[in-house]
This record gives structure tokens, C-alpha cells and sequence, in this order.
């Protein structure tokens, strides 16, 4: 009934045991205590095991690998588009500075090209541009022995390919070039617009005294690279030689208003001027390894040595010319075309010291056995000019004294 005391032996609520999982499924085991399913799955109030933390540092690297790899795999067409449109752009670039004959900045873009493609065959670049490039920053620029061992290695690969055959001809000295003549006129109607190899072929005639066929292909080259420096200053050299001052005269004014502070224009201005004079070329200050480039250095080594040898001067001449050879590392194409220059000019002893210098080529190439066969037959006709000369001045001194006995 309502009112009456409860009997003293009456339990809790709290203490039935059915009311207690009610509580603990209601309100959690902060009121209550533990769960009773989690009691029994666990006896003894064994803990519970968590993942180790590991696992889900490992978990979360697999997810963010491959979500790189997705976004790769998505963007790879793009990447490669992007590096295929700048290696097209760096041989853009590259071609019309070797057109130019800008030399330098040929050493700059072909340094890129080589790192967008280090791996490329040489078959695989465009039209082998860099194989060209590479020969033309050797033989006007640096003289690199290393741009020659990879212009040789790629030539010996492919040796076929016409682009490569215009680079082995241009590291080859003039006396191989004159063994290709006609080859280099195959490629001359291959790439009409070519001046470079218009030049080539020049340098192959005028080896071989085609002066008149020279003249024809120095002009063309010109009228197709007029800025080539380089080649320049070989054509006012041919030109003086051929006798034509006037000719020599249209070119330097040419390569002063091109490049008026450029050592090559410098050298054709000092050796227009001492043919002018006909006497020796006013050389221009010695230039300093970081002004210049080592080929034209060399080149003006090698006027100062005609200089000091006309002068009579022979020790400071052959310095010169020792110094040429250096600047070009003892490269066997320079030294033979050293020797052919020095024929060209009249400093004969100089050749001939040339060729028992340390720097002449030892191979048993042609080009180098005609070379030296020209230079020791050249020196032994000035020798035996030398000698006749005293022999036909007494005669004439004989007949002087005669005739002027007759007189009295």
C-alpha cells in the first residue's frame, strides 16, 4: 500500500543486474561500468588491441603513392609536350645562331640542347644539328678536343648521313677537304642556301689552286653567311693572295660594320693593312684568354710568328708559332693548316721548322705526308735559290768591271 515502509530485506534497482546492462546500453560505462558484451569477449579485464601506429603510417604513405602515381600518369602527356616544345625551341634557336655564325652563343644553346636530350642518339636530334654545331665550335672556336672525339664517335655511328659528312669536313684540315671536292660539291646542291659549306669547298680549291673556282665559292658564301667572322678573314686572306686588295678591302669594311671589337675583324684590318703597306701587319694587342676565343688566338699567334720572321727575328717567331699550337691544343687539322698558311705567305723556314716541331702530327695520314712533302720541297727550292743568288750577283759584278774597262 501507499505509505507503507518498504521491508528492510528489499534490494536496489541499482543492484539488479538486468537494470544495470539497461543503464550501461543507455548512458555508456562512465555511469555504469563496462559493457557486459565487452566483458565477456574479454575475461579478466583483458585491454583492448589498437592497430599499431606503423600500420597506419603505412597505410597513409600506400594512399599518397598512389595518388603520385595517378596524378603522373595524368600529367605525363602534358610534361612531355612541354619538354618537347622547349627542346624544339633551344634547336630553333641553335640553328639560327650556327646560321649566323654567332659562335658563342652556339656554346650556350648547344649546352641546353644536350641537357633536355642527354641521352638522345645522335640520329634522333634534328638533322644532327648538334653534331654540326659541335664542329663549327671546334674548328673557329675552342678547339675542344672533347667536341671532336664526340663529332668522331656520332660520325663514326652514322657516318652516312649527309648533315655528318658536312661535320667531318668541317674539323678536317684543307688538305683533306681537297681530297673531297667533289663530295663537297654533291652537298653544296644538296643544301644550295648553305654558305658554310660554300666556304668549305673554297678552302678545298684554293689547296689545290683552283683560284678562279675558290673566288666563285668564297663570293657565294658570303652573299649566304655574311656574318661567319671566321670565314671572313680566310677570304681577305685569299683575296690579298690572289692579288686582289680591292676586293679584300669591300670585306673588312663589311666585318667592321658587323662586328667592329671582334679579334677576327681586328686581324683582317692588320693584315689589309700590311699588304697594303707591303711591308709587316701592325698586329692588335695580345688578347686575354677570357676576350677571345682560343681559335682566333691562335690565328693571331701565328701572324705574329710571319711578323717576327720577317723581321729576322726566328727565335721570337718560332715562341709565336709554338704558342699557335698550344692555344689549339696540338690539334692535327690546325697544325697542318698552320703549315699550309706559312707556305701561302713565304715564311718557308718557318714551315719547315713546323714540321720538326713537337706539335706536328705523327699518323700516317695522306694529308699530313703531302704536307710535309710541299714544306721540304719548298725549303729545298728556297735554299737553292739562296745559294744562287751570291753566284749570279759576282757574275754580274765580273760583267760590271768588264764593261767598265771597256769604257775607259
Amino acid at each position: 500500500m501507499v505509505g507503507e515502509k518498504s521491508s528492510g530485506n528489499a534490494r536496489s534497482p541499482l543492484e539488479d543486474q538486468g537494470t544495470l546492462q539497461q543503464l550501461s546500453r543507455l548512458f555508456g560505462e562512465t555511469l555504469t561500468g563496462g559493457w557486459p558484451e565487452l566483458a565477456q569477449s574479454a575475461p579478466g579485464g583483458t585491454r583492448i588491441r589498437r592497430p599499431r601506429w606503423w600500420l597506419k603510417l603505412t597505410a597513409v604513405l600506400g594512399a599518397l603513392l598512389g595518388l603520385v602515381l595517378l596524378l603522373r600518369q595524368v600529367s605525363a602527356p602534358g610534361l612531355s609536350r612541354r619538354d618537347a616544345d622547349r627542346t624544339e625551341h633551344y634547336a630553333s634557336e641553335l640553328a639560327n645562331f650556327l646560321t649566323d655564325g654567332d659562335l658563342q652563343r652556339c656554346a650556350e644553346f648547344v649546352k641546353q640542347l644536350e641537357k633536355e636530350s642527354p641521352t638522345a642518339p645522335g640520329d634522333a636530334r634534328p638533322s644532327f644539328l648538334v653534331e654540326r654545331t659541335e664542329a663549327a665550335l671546334y674548328r673557329y672556336y675552342d678547339a675542344d678536343p672533347k667536341r671532336l672525339d664526340r663529332v668522331t664517335s656520332s660520325v663514326g655511328r652514322n657516318g652516312r648521313q649527309p648533315e655528318l659528312r658536312v661535320a667531318a669536313l668541317t674539323i678536317a684540315s684543307r688538305a683533306e677537304r681537297s681530297e673531297a671536292i667533289s663530295e663537297l660539291e654533291q652537298l653544296g646542291r644538296r643544301w644550295p642556301r648553305d654558305g658554310r659549306i660554300q666556304y668549305l669547298l673554297a678552302t678545298a680549291l684554293a689547296f689545290r689552286d683552283k683560284q678562279a673556282q675558290a673566288k666563285l665559292c668564297f663570293e657565294h658564301s658570303e652573299d649566304l653567311s655574311p656574318a661567319w667572322l671566321a670565314h671572313r678573314f680566310e677570304q681577305v686572306k685569299f683575296e690579298i693572295f690572289a692579288d686582289d686588295q680591292t676586293a679584300a678591302d669591300r670585306l673588312v669594311k663589311g666585318m667592321v660594320r658587323r662586328s667592329p671589337d671582334s679579334l677576327w675583324t681586328r686581324l683582317a684590318q692588320a693584315v689589309l693593312s700590311g699588304a697594303k703597306d707591303a711591308g709587316s701587319p701592325t698586329l692588335p694587342p695580345q688578347a686575354a684568354e677570357t676576350e677571345e676565343p682560343a681559335v682566333a688566338r691562335a690565328n693571331q699567334a701565328l701572324l705574329a710568328a710571319e711578323v717576327s720572321q720577317k723581321r729576322g727575328d726566328a727565335l721570337e717567331a718560332q715562341r709565336h708559332l709554338g704558342r699557335a699550337c698550344r692555344l689549339v691544343n696540338d690539334q692535327a687539322p690546325f697544325v697542318l693548316d698552320f703549315a699550309e698558311t706559312l707556305l701561302s705567305d713565304g715564311a718557308v723556314e718557318l714551315a719547315a721548322w713546323l714540321v720538326d716541331y713537337s706539335s706536328w702530327p705523327r699518323d700516317t695520314s695522306p694529308a699530313r705526308a703531302e704536307m710535309e712533302r710541299k714544306v721540304r720541297d719548298a725549303q729545298s727550292a728556297a735554299r737553292a735559290k739562296a745559294k744562287s743568288v751570291p753566284a749570279r750577283s759576282r757574275s754580274q759584278t765580273r760583267r760590271s768591271k768588264k764593261a767598265a774597262r771597256s769604257g775607259r
